[in-house]
This record gives structure tokens, sequence and C-alpha cells, in this order.
């Protein structure tokens, strides 16, 4: 009983974050400052619960206790970054905009190992999550609110770095065994071919693609869907985390391009032996140079 009265009160809440998200998207503007303070702090009180892990099951939907409590929190995170996002100039107070930054970069320390060895999760769940996440943070980044202060930009580039290469190893693995046990479809036996019609160069990317597929990539890809790309190899929207992760780092240096200056040494090579392939060093240069996404 107690576990079908907390999926239900789940629910409820998905619910009415989602409401809140529409009603910030269609009009945010027209909201009162009180009204935009009180749903930012609902909000905000969500996401500081912590993070449960996936694990009991849930009798009502199907979905673990885990994933129920996800769900509610990245729709929390939607209605967050809508809110902030809409807001006219002023209308956020200073103390609600440097909270929301602070809920955001305590939420990626309550899901990441904090000794930074362990792999960060790489699930349905957690993929979801992470993308909401960071796309609320991209969106709190762009709006009027302000600049955050140095210790929330300092913990969100932190995060960020760690979620360049969120995926990259674990989608290679789910490209090669989708790709054996996979059908073989008319793309893999007629492979795109050059503009002119010939067999000429094509990119690795889009190798084992079809040229439809690939031309079908539209700025919806780093919105936050809820669902997987689909794509092989990237199962889990994967690289929708990395792209929102990577917004969030321009939309920092756009609002305040000084407080990313002392920034730039760990997100950019300091020397050529970060470029190699096998090279532990995470930089912005790497990811242009082997990131798996056409993205």
């Amino acid at each position: 009983a107690n576990q079908r009265k907390k999926t239900h009160n789940h629910s409820l809440k998905t619910e009415a974050f989602k409401v809140v998200q529409i009603l910030a998207q269609e009009g945010g503007r027209f909201l009162q400052s009180a009204e935009i303070e009180q749903l930012v702090f609902l909000a905000l009180a969500e996401l500081t619960h912590g993070f449960e892990p996936a694990t009991d099951t849930g009798e009502v939907s199907g979905l673990t206790t885990g994933d129920n409590v996800r769900s509610t929190k990245k729709h929390a995170l939607g209605a967050l970054g809508a809110l902030v996002r809409n807001a006219g100039t002023g209308v956020l107070s200073k103390d609600a905009f440097h909270a929301c930054g602070a809920a955001l970069v305590g939420c990626f320390e309550n899901e990441n190992p904090k000794d930074g060895k362990q792999k960060i999760e790489h699930t349905a769940s957690a993929s979801r999550l992470f993308a909401a996440a960071w796309r609320c943070a991209h969106l709190c980044a762009s709006g009027e609110a302000g600049a955050w202060p140095e210790s929330v930009i300092a913990g969100l580039v932190g995060h960020a770095k760690r979620f360049l290469t969120y995926g990259v190893g674990a989608s290679q693995g789910d490209q090669q065994e989708e790709t054996e046990n996979a059908p073989v479809s008319g793309d893999e036996i007629n492979p795109p071919t050059s503009p002119s019609g010939r067999r000429g160069y094509v990119p690795p990317h889009l190798r084992h693609v079809g040229a439809g597929a690939a031309a079908g990539m539209s700025d919806s890809d780093t919105s936050d869907s809820g669902t997987a790309t689909g794509r092989a190899g990237d199962r889990f929207g994967s690289s929708k985390v990395r792209a929102n992760a990577l917004s969030t780092i321009a939309a920092l240096a756009r609002v305040d391009p000084r407080s990313l200056h002392q920034h730039w040494l760990t997100l950019l090579p300091t020397s050529t032996g970060q470029l190699l392939p096998r090279s532990p060093s995470v930089t912005l240069a790497k990811v242009l140079l082997a990131e798996p996404s056409p993205r």
C-alpha cells in the first residue's frame, strides 16, 4: 500500500511539473514575480531531496522506485529551466537564481561518484535525467536572471568536463552488440553515396546509416524529449547528454566570458599529447576530434 501511494504521489508530481513547464514556456513573462519564485522553490525542493537509486520494483506503473523518482526530478528540471529561462529581467531574485545554480551542482554531486574514478551510470533513466539536468542548466544560464557566482560556475564546469565523454565507450559496445544481432537493412546493403550519386568518400559516421537519417537531424535533438535517440550505438541517448553539457559551457561563456577565464586551462589542451586518441585527458579539442556523434 505504501509503495502504491508513493508511486501515485510521484505520478501527480510529474504531471504537475509538466503543466508548470508548459505554462512557463507559453506565458512565463505574464506570471507574477511572486508566483515564479514559489514555483521555482517548489521545483528546487524536489531536486534537493536527493536522488534514489533504481532498486525496488514499483507495483503500479511497472517502473522501479528509483525510476519514478528520476522521472519526477526530470520534469522538475524541465519546469525549473522553463521558469528561469522565460522570466523577464529582474523578475527572479538573485537569491533564487543562485539557489538554482547550487541545486544543479548538487544534483550532479549526488549522482556522480565523489572520488571521480568510477564511471558515471549509463542507463536509460540516468541518461534522461542527465540530459534534463544539463538542459536545465543551459536554459538557466541563457536567461536574463544574471550570472552565477564562482562556486556554481566551478561546479558546473567541473561536472560538464566529465560528461563530455559520457556514454562514448558504452555506446560503442552497444553499437557492436546491436550490429551483430540486428538483421541487415537496405542502408547496409546500399551504403550512402556522394551527392553526385557515385560511390565517393563517405564520412565515418555516415557509413552505417542511411543518408535520410543523417539529414533528419534538427535542433530538437538537444531538447529534453525524454526518449533515446534510437540511433545505432546511442540507444540511451547519451549524445544528447554530451550536447547539453557543451551547450551549458557555451551559455556560461556568452553570459559572463570573464567567469570562465580561469577554467579554460582545464577545458582546452595545454600540450599536443592531450590530443592523442589514447590520452586520458578530456578537452574540448578532443571532443572535436573524437566525438562519435555527427552533431
